[in-house]
């Protein structure tokens, strides 16, 4: 009988070894493999056991990290909806990014548009004469991606004219739109010394929650 044809046997009668433990148990492996093919077995349902149970520890820990992000998401929202000046809020929101999500450093550039021309009481440190011209070509804007569906972007580099407002030493950045129904109107950028940290193929759910939430606070003010 072919190799093939036991295989086959076997696969069809899935009890045959435990109904004939005598044949299992003379069983041998060739090659390296030593031992019988029920001793083979339990090794290898251990092994599996293992890389399970280590699946696990890896599903919790990340629904652990999933649940900080959350209430820290959430605090910053109370924290940002307690400002009642906007010259405040401005300089409050790099900040309280920073403690909340551990970031190396925060940026705000705001540039405004037709819906919300940016008032006087801005800062000009953070006023841009307009939207940056490498703007359209990171973020792809197309007939199937309108004005407000922009997804943050995290990326090892940064145009020049956007790295120029961070630190030279930062290895990863990620981008938040800062959008108004008549288009974006400003981003806020975050920079890290860690290269894994936003990494291009990074998931953006949380980011694209914390720019809805720092849009939606500036927003109020015009």
């Amino acid at each position: 009988m072919e190799a093939q044809n036991i295989a086959l046997f076997l696969r069809q009668n899935p009890h045959f070894l435990t109904q004939h433990p005598d044949v299992l148990e003379v069983l041998q492996l060739g090659g390296s493999s030593t031992g019988s093919l029920a001793e083979r077995q339990s090794l290898l349902l251990q092994k599996k056991k293992n890389e399970l149970e280590k699946q696990l520890r890896q599903f919790l820990q990340n629904g652990e990290a999933n649940d900080r992000i959350s209430e820290q998401i959430h605090r910053l929202t109370l924290e940002l909806i307690a400002y009642h000046s906007l010259p405040n809020l401005l300089e409050a929101i790099p900040v309280l990014i920073q403690e909340h999500f551990a970031a190396a450093h925060v940026v705000l550039r705001m540039w405004g548009n037709a819906a919300i021309p940016l008032s006087q009481g801005i800062p000009t440190s953070l006023c841009l004469a307009q939207k940056p011209g490498c703007w359209n070509a990171l973020f792809q804007l197309t007939e199937m991606r309108q004005i407000g569906t922009l997804e943050p972007i995290c990326n090892y580099h940064l145009p020049e004219e956007m790295l120029s407002w961070f630190p030279r030493d930062l290895k990863s950045f990620a981008l938040l739109p800062l959008e108004h129904p008549a288009g974006a109107w400003g981003v806020l950028g975050l920079g890290s010394y860690d290269a894994r940290r936003f990494q291009p193929t990074h998931g953006t759910l949380y980011l694209r929650r914390l720019s809805e939430i720092v849009s939606a606070s500036l927003t109020s003010y015009f």
